[in-house]
């Protein structure tokens, strides 16, 4: 059993297992117990014994996910401050990283997310004939491959966040990441509509606007679910958005920016 008056900070800094412990539940929020064996490679009865040191450290929420007290949270905060960790996404923050957090939690969610906004994004670039290619579109065509652009654009921007994740932090990420990688990409939904309702003016400011807002949620996506820590998370939006412009100018126009 737990000593009731030992310092919570002696308990997480005096041993590397619980010390990890925190920095996972920090940084990814909230974890089921196999989720935290899988990280850790405890045994149960070890795993067990830890989580009962942390007694108010860390706490379980009505799913049986385990996540940080408030004490618990301003421990790995001086943690995270003091060794570079990534720092939790707050929901009073402008950047809303909590979303994925949450969403990331429940497989069933994030797949339900997952099918939803696909599905609207195929069937709104099929009416629109809009194709998508990274974060420009194309105005010409349409049919099969106009509603296969949005899952094709939204899969390569989540195989390029883990190649860029893994050089920049080499952490292991949320497992429903690609589930939720197309809430990235929910913003563009408004250009196919725009491009049905409106004119030009009305398609290219809803272009402009969609890649402002994928940008913040990219950089909360990034933050949230791979563990980078903010500004870095906004740098791999920029540099994702350059290269797919540039491309896109070059090969539309013969333009290389």
């Amino acid at each position: 059993m737990p000593i009731k008056g030992s310092s919570a900070q002696f308990r997480v800094a005096g041993h590397p297992v619980r010390k990890r412990l925190v920095e996972l539940l920090g940084a990814r929020q909230a974890l089921s117990f196999s989720e935290l064996r899988s990280e850790t490679g405890l045994p149960v009865g070890s795993l067990y014994y830890h989580l009962d040191v942390l007694y108010d450290i860390v706490r379980q929420d009505e799913g049986r996910r385990y996540g940080l007290t408030k004490k618990g949270s301003e421990i790995y905060d001086a943690i995270a401050r003091k060794e570079g960790l990534p720092l939790p996404q707050r929901r009073t923050e402008a950047i809303p990283g909590w979303i994925f957090t949450r969403l990331s939690s429940h497989a069933g969610r994030s797949a339900t997310v997952f099918a939803l906004v696909t599905v609207a994004g195929c069937l709104l670039n099929l009416e629109g004939s809009s194709t998508i290619a990274l974060m420009n579109f194309y105005d010409e065509g349409g049919g099969i491959l106009a509603a296969l652009s949005f899952p094709l654009s939204f899969s390569a921007y989540y195989l390029y966040t883990v190649a860029f994740a893994a050089v920049l932090h080499r952490r292991s990420f949320a497992p429903n990441a690609f589930l939720l990688a197309p809430v990235v990409y929910a913003p563009y939904l408004l250009y196919p509509v725009a491009a049905v309702l409106g004119g030009q003016t009305a398609t290219d400011a809803a272009l402009v606007g969609a890649q402002l807002a994928s940008i913040v949620l990219g950089s909360a996506y990034t933050s949230s679910l791979f563990g980078l820590r903010l500004e870095r998370s906004l740098l791999v939006q920029l540099v994702f958005f350059l290269v797919s412009t540039s491309a896109f100018f070059s090969v539309e126009y013969g333009v290389v920016l």
